[in-house]
């Protein structure tokens, strides 16, 4: 897992969210992401473990670059929120990326979806990130 930078007074934890080349399985699926594929929906959520219930904060910048979609978050004031800072400083804890993915296409490798349109609907805080790199 890429380190997480926790800034206590400002708040915001600062990671890559999505590495562009790596292959990641999820839901079954071998997944590609590509630069400038996947745009964040109007209000991206920071979550525990992709549970709705444990929101953590709020997306404040996104940054599409050639290693991969890089987030920053601002906590929120509450436990949760807490709780998050905590764990990202400790780095024990990296980033998943939660995408709707809209249209794919066949990466030429056996059983690989690249999508071409995406959205990130929600960043969460996990043990176990799809891409062990983010």
């Amino acid at each position: 897992m890429a380190a997480l930078t926790v800034d206590w007074s400002a708040r915001t934890i600062t990671g890559l969210a999505l590495p562009y080349g790596p292959v990641g399985i999820t839901e079954g699926r071998r997944w590609r992401y590509l630069r400038g594929t996947v745009r964040p929906a109007a209000r991206v959520w920071l979550l525990h473990d992709h549970v709705q219930s444990r929101r953590a904060g709020r997306l404040v910048d996104v940054d599409d670059t050639e290693a991969g979609l890089w987030t920053a978050f601002r906590a929120d004031r509450s436990g949760d929120g807490d709780l998050a800072l905590a764990y990202a400083d400790a780095g024990r804890h990296g980033l998943s990326a939660g995408v709707e993915v809209t249209a794919t296409s066949w990466s030429g490798q056996p059983r690989v979806y690249v999508p071409t349109a995406a959205e990130l609907t929600e960043v969460s805080l996990t043990e176990r990130p799809v891409f062990v790199w983010s």
